[in-house]
């Protein structure tokens, strides 16, 4: 959430908010219900990893989620 009460234009796409309930389950999408990636989508994706690796303790996941974000990016290049 923005903090102020309403929904960003990025979570209201990808339906994440980036609170303590965002599972890593809710943000993995089918190769065909991905939007186009944008460079703020990129940033507020891995700000909610980064607070899951350290509420969840959920190393793992949060390594293989990032590792596909780079892999994204290199696409873009």
């Amino acid at each position: 959430m923005s903090g102020r009460g309403e929904t960003s234009a990025p979570e209201a796409v990808h339906g994440v908010v980036g609170d303590a309930t965002t599972s890593v389950d809710d943000m993995i999408m089918d190769d065909g219900e991905k939007p186009p990636l944008n460079p703020q989508d990129i940033c507020n994706t891995i700000e909610i990893l980064i607070r899951q690796q350290k509420c969840q303790r959920a190393r793992e996941d949060f390594l293989r989620l990032f590792a596909n974000i780079h892999e994204a990016l290199q696409r873009l290049r």
